[in-house]
């Protein structure tokens, strides 16, 4: 039987242009150092950013006399570092991705370096360091402007160079302070050249491409950022004059910081509105990933899914009148996604039946919560829609007499084609398990592109479905083994049955079946 293999870059999110011929958003250059800074798990580069700033303040510290320190700059030098943490703790709260919080993050980092280094009010190491974190500063601001700026592979190209040349600086910068000078002119023309250009940048984003930049208060965030790269530009040329209070740098930092705060609770105000309406998965991405433009994101990921089929749902709903078949679906569909809701991170309608797709790495093991929940459905859920679906039937019948009469034209054709009683009737379905890779992400057009996803474990589960008997749990070999994975090898199999089906498009496979009412599986 063929393997579904691992995608080679699961988990992780790929930028994809939109057009005639897509193409992956990753070439190749620098993928692993895009991966790892900007496109993968923000921590890492939260760490990168901590360790900076940390060991940049040892070094500092550790040279510098502090009983000298005139106390103004001493508090202006622990809000910044208040506003850097509160920044951290901001970008760990985003759970994912965040590329404009690692660029805003680097530049924090560079302000609280200038602040530190601006504790001894010499012309000596100090003022070195504040020019170096100056440069650094812009170089990082420039990087979120890219951000804000342009679009699809001018916005990549743009980010990386802006973070190769922020690594190239701070790697001179080291070197040069090793050596006990950091003003060689080369050096220094290097430093105001960084330190000049995010003002290019920024004019550019804000004028040219005004659109991307035009979301309120990214917007406004970059332009406060903006006068505070310049303050500290005239603070460290002696411009300020007069009004160079130590605390003028943190108010604007602090302003800075505040309209990140507004950015991140819009989207969060926004996400918890529209969550209701919203699939657990593509909420999840709307809040690690920023969407513009013509921008789509696919990633492969692991899942279990489970296709859930009603016996006799066409025969049963086909002539049922209105009110009363939109009771059943309804009903019916809200019941199992409440069984769901914590497991899954999508829910597909199918018309006579319904496709989850479970979380990985779940408690105990997504195979081992597919399955249990399978059964449940099957042993409990399902008599439970029943009887509700009767009681309120009754008393929607006793509400709206418009409705009698073409319910009981119903109930009557019903008892007539299969011998039954309409009130006696049992709720049997057919549910099939699997396992694998998928494709998760932006799918179709850029202006109208929906959120699912794709593969052979997709495809799999709508053929098994169909091979199971009313009331019946089918999987695979694929399954079963990493079940038996999950319980340790702890498996009765004494309750299944194993066949081989032919599956359309597909071919021979091998399937198991749980049959009804087994229900004590796992030991």
């Amino acid at each position: 039987m063929p393997e579904h293999k691992t995608p080679k870059k699961a988990g992780i999110w790929e930028l994809v242009d939109d057009g005639p011929t897509p193409t992956s958003g990753e070439d190749g250059r620098f993928g692993w150092l895009h991966a790892a800074f900007v496109r993968g798990e923000i921590h890492r580069a939260i760490l990168l950013v901590t360790f900076l700033v940390l060991g940049t303040v040892a070094l500092v510290l550790g040279g510098t006399d502090l009983s000298g320190a005139p106390p103004l700059a001493v508090l202006a030098a622990i809000l910044q570092i208040v506003v850097f943490v509160f920044l951290v703790l901001l970008t760990i709260q985003t759970r994912g991705a965040n590329p404009e919080l690692f660029w805003l993050g680097l530049v924090f980092a560079a302000v609280v370096i200038y602040a530190v280094g601006r504790l001894d009010g010499g012309d000596g190491m100090a003022a070195e360091i504040r020019r170096l974190a100056v440069a650094a500063g812009g170089l990082a601001l420039a990087g979120y402007g890219v951000r804000l700026g342009p679009e699809g592979r001018t916005r990549r190209v743009l980010g990386r160079v802006a973070l190769v040349l922020w690594l190239l600086l701070i790697a001179i910068g080291v070197a040069a302070w090793q050596l006990g000078r950091l003003e060689y002119p080369s050096m220094l023309g290097v430093q105001w050249a960084a330190s000049l250009l995010p003002f290019v940048i920024g004019v550019t984003v804000l004028i040219v491409w005004p659109r991307a930049a035009a979301a309120g208060t990214s917007r406004s965030t970059l332009v406060f950022l903006l006068i505070l790269h310049l303050l500290h530009l005239l603070d460290l040329t002696g411009q300020l004059g007069d009004i160079a209070s130590p605390l003028l740098l943190p108010l604007f930092a602090g302003l800075a910081f505040y309209g990140v705060i507004q950015v991140y609770t819009q989207d969060l105000r926004s996400l918890a509105f529209f969550g209701r309406f919203i699939r657990p998965g593509l909420k999840r991405l709307l809040a690690q990933q920023r969407i513009r433009g013509s921008e789509k994101l696919f990633r492969g990921r692991k899942t279990v899914i489970m296709k859930i089929d009603m016996a006799s749902f066409t025969r049963t709903t086909f002539d049922m009148p209105y009110g009363m078949r939109r009771l059943f679906q309804d009903l019916w569909f809200t019941l199992i996604d409440h069984v769901v809701a914590d497991k899954v991170f999508l829910d597909k309608s199918l018309g006579d039946g319904s496709l989850y797709c479970f979380e990985d790495s779940l408690p105990g093991g997504s195979c081992s919560v597919a399955l249990a929940t399978a059964i449940d459905i099957r042993d409990r859920q399902v008599g439970h829609f029943d009887e509700t679906f009767r009681q309120r039937l009754r008393a929607q019948l006793a509400a709206q007499p418009e409705l009698r009469v073409a319910a009981e034209r119903y109930l009557a054709d019903y008892e007539a084609r299969t011998g039954e009683s309409f009130w006696n009737r049992r709720t049997l379905v057919r549910i099939a398990l699997v396992t694998g890779y998928v494709d998760e992400g932006l799918w179709g057009l850029s202006s109208q592109s929906h959120y699912d996803v794709q593969g052979p474990p997709i495809i799999l589960a709508s053929r098994l479905e169909p091979e199971a008997m009313n009331g019946e749990i089918v999987f695979d070999q694929r399954f079963l083994d990493e079940l038996e994975d999950e319980r340790d090898g702890r498996l009765d199999r004494g309750q299944l049955t194993r066949r081989q089906v032919a599956l359309k498009g597909i071919g021979a496979w091998d399937v198991w079946s749980l049959a009804p009412g087994s229900t004590v599986l796992i030991d």
